[in-house]
């Protein structure tokens, strides 16, 4: 269900970075490296996913303007990732593009 006003979803969330990337869809680094993705379907009820289990803690602002893109902005460059499937809940489909920064 899509929220169209002000709602506390949840808490406890102790995250990094937080950004939208579609309608109900967030997604979130942490300080241990974790990229996460969480679907909102209601307030108080939510999914996440692990899409990856390291690798994202030297990124200290994340952005997306949906479709499987994401930019996140590390001390020192900007880089970009295209997540083929950000809809699956999985990781493994998102490309980093290291040699070609924003």
């Amino acid at each position: 269900a899509h929220i169209a006003k002000h709602a506390v979803i949840d808490t406890g969330f102790v995250l990094k970075t937080l950004a939208a990337a579609g309608d109900d869809v967030l997604i979130a680094s942490t300080a241990d490296g974790r990229l996460l993705s969480y679907q909102i379907n209601g307030v108080g009820d939510w999914e996440s996913s692990e899409l990856k289990s390291s690798g994202w803690s030297a990124v200290d602002s994340l952005v997306s303007p949906g479709g499987g893109l994401y930019y996140g902005r590390t001390n020192g460059g900007m880089y970009w990732y295209l997540d083929a499937d950000p809809t699956d809940g999985k990781g493994d489909d998102i490309a980093y593009h290291p040699a070609d920064p924003v």
